[in-house]
Parts: structure tokens; C-alpha cells; sequence
């Protein structure tokens, strides 16, 4: 059986999200540095309750902020940006990363990270780089997304994602005696001082490279994993399946669509359907009017749809129809439906029924 694909709540206006879960992991390093809540979000536009409460996905616009404001508190970008690995490390990046280590070896773990990346961000890219030394876990910006980061948060970024994948990658290895090093490859300059953690690291540590990459020796590829807990990972990586499906990017009529056509009664005005997208009334009719749509035309089709669907698929009279759509009676739904399609509701109905195969 399918596994369901539940809607996700998302915050912000943006096509580019993180999982909700970046904003527990940001709250709890910051409350372990003493950073307060109000600090950590200033100028984000997330609500100090969504830390007790987030939501799925939270769009990289409010979280970039939350970045700033740590690394701003905290000073030595390097330094936090290590110690944000270590702290990743031990929570495993959600879903996925249950799904990775459930894996058999490395090299299904990698194809399990690379199908399912968008899980954790739509920002970036992985892809596998595989070459005669080295499996290359290759990271990039998604090509569509323009936005420019400071240098400070890249650091932040690029060492505290390839560090904590590091360590995980070494804890499920446990047991093996390992040939060659694993190599960490950072587009940022290299610091004036490197941490510690990095200093003595078992992985070779290269700056200013052309790519953000994590460089697994091929011989340790096919290692198997010591622990891995098989079923675990096949109902993490089925979770993951359905919010992939969640996630594939829609069309913003058919997102319109599918809401309004879930309403009864009075459908939604266009300033409450923008806040239930978490975007401002006049962004909607902005994205709307780049498509040559209206919020009133695509009512209207969500009106039609669901009158078509309730006369063909159901004995349910006109009146409770009406009432349905937000009609104030069944002669003005008739009106309108004549407008639409060129028939009465009953005659549609009855063309219909006049097709359908014999029970």
C-alpha cells in the first residue's frame, strides 16, 4: 500500500525551503551558547512561538537571518561552524538521515542522499562524482536559486554540513579498519586560524577548492555498515518517499485549485488564501497575473470543478450543491453553471449518467 502524502505546513513566501527541523537545531545550538530567542530571530519574521512549535518546512529567506544573528552573537564563524557539525552530528538530520544509515553501506547510503536531498533543502544539490581515488559527495546551489550569501554564513554553512556528515559517516564505519583518508573540500578561504576539531581531524582539510565536496576513499564504499537497523530505514526512507511526492514543485493555479476546491460554503477571500500561503495579497496576484490568471477566474474553475465532480459522483440534490459552493440557492448555482458549460446542472447530470456503462 502507497504511503499517504500528508500537505506540509510551510512558512514564508519562497520557492527555496529548509525542513522545519534546521529551526529546532538552530534554537537548541543557540540555547546552549546562551543565545536568547529574541536575538536568534530578530528581523526573520518568525514568530518566537514557532520554536515550540515549528512547522515542516520554513523558507530559506526567514532562516537566513537566524544565521546572521547567531554568527553575529557568536563571533569566529569557523569555530561555530564546527561546533554546529558536531551538534548536527548527534541529531542526525531528521528522516533522512534515519534513512541513510539504515542503508547497507556507503555507497546505497549515497544514493539514498542524493535521491532524497530535497527533504532537507531545495537550496542545494548533491550529486555522486565518482573517480578512480575517491566516491565525491558533491554539493551546489540549485541552480534557480539566486540568492547571495554572506561569507560568513557560507562558512557556517559549508563546515557544519560536511562535518557532521563526516562524523555520521565514521560512526556507521565503526568496527572497520579503514585505508586512506576521506577529504573535506571547502569553497570558503581558509582561516587564520583553523579550529582545533579540524586541525586533528582523520580527513584531509583543503580550502578554496572548486567545489564543496566530501571525498570518500572508494574502498570504503562497499564497507558494511556495523549497525544499521534495516527496517528503521526502510520506513525512514518511505517517509521520505511521500514527502518528496509533498515537495515536487506545483504550479501556483493548481495549489490555488486544490485548496479552494477543499472549502464548502463561502469560499476563501484572496487576502485569507495568502495567508494561508504565508505570502502577502499583493505577492499572490503578482505570481497570478504572471501567469495571465485572476483569483476570481480560478474560483470560478474551483466552483466548476466541484459542481462537475458532485453532479457526476454522487445522488446529492441541487440545493445542498449550492450550499456547498457558497450559492446563495440552487437557481443562482443553475445560472452560473449554464454560464460555465453551456447546460443546466440536470442535464449535465443526466448526459452523464446517459454515458456511463450499465451496472
Amino acid at each position: 500500500m502507497a504511503t499517504a502524502v500528508v500537505p506540509l505546513k510551510m512558512f514564508g513566501d519562497s520557492e527555496f525551503s529548509l525542513s522545519g527541523d534546521y529551526l529546532v537545531y538552530w534554537r537548541d545550538f543557540a540555547f546552549s551558547k546562551g543565545v536568547s530567542a529574541s536575538t536568534l530571530l530578530e528581523g526573520s519574521g518568525i514568530p518566537v512561538n514557532m520554536l515550540l512549535n515549528p512547522p515542516d518546512r520554513i523558507a530559506h529567506a526567514n532562516m537566513y537571518p537566524v544565521s546572521v544573528n547567531l554568527l553575529n552573537v557568536l563571533g569566529d564563524c569557523y569555530q561555530t561552524a564546527v561546533e554546529l557539525g558536531q551538534f548536527l552530528e548527534e541529531r542526525k538530520h531528521g528522516l533522512l538521515g534515519l534513512a541513510v544509515q539504515g542503508a547497507n553501506n556507503l555507497l546505497d547510503a549515497s544514493k539514498i542522499l542524493v535521491q532524497y536531498i530535497l527533504t532537507r533543502t531545495s537550496v542545494q544539490n548533491v550529486e555522486v562524482v565518482p573517480s578512480e581515488q575517491y566516491y565525491r559527495l558533491r554539493f551546489q546551489n540549485n541552480a534557480e536559486h539566486k540568492f547571495e550569501s554572506a561569507p560568513e554564513v557560507m562558512v557556517l554553512y559549508e563546515l557544519s554540513t560536511l562535518v557532521s556528515i563526516e562524523a555520521i559517516l565514521r560512526r556507521m564505519l565503526e568496527g572497520h579498519i579503514l585505508s586512506g583518508a576521506s577529504r573535506m573540500n571547502f569553497t570558503v578561504p581558509a582561516p587564520e586560524l583553523v579550529p582545533d576539531y579540524l586541525s586533528h581531524s582523520d580527513s584531509v582539510i583543503m580550502f578554496e577548492q572548486p567545489f564543496m565536496e566530501l571525498c570518500i576513499p572508494v574502498s570504503w564504499m562497499e564497507l558494511p555498515f556495523q549497525a544499521a537497523d534495516e527496517e528503521l530505514g526502510q520506513a525512514a526512507t518511505k517517509l521520505c518517499e511521500s514527502e518528496l511526492r509533498n515537495l515536487q514543485p506545483k504550479d501556483i493555479v493548481e495549489r490555488l485549485l486544490d485548496k479552494i476546491q477543499q472549502v464548502e460554503g463561502a469560499k476563501p477571500s484572496l487576502e485569507e488564501m495568502a495567508a494561508e500561503m504565508f505570502m502577502s495579497a499583493s505577492t499572490l496576484q503578482r505570481r497570478l497575473k504572471d501567469q495571465g490568471m485572476t483569483y476570481q477566474k480560478i474560483k470560478s474553475v474551483a466552483r466548476l470543478r466541484q459542481a462537475q465532480n458532485l453532479l457526476v459522483n454522487s445522488n446529492i440534490p441541487l440545493d445542498d450543491i449550492a450550499s456547498t459552493l457558497g450559492f446563495s440557492d440552487a437557481s443562482n448555482f443553475s445560472k452560473s453553471f449554464k454560464t460555465w458549460t453551456g447546460l443546466t446542472p440536470i442535464a449535465f447530470r443526466n448526459q452523464h449518467n446517459e454515458c456511463l456503462p450499465p451496472s
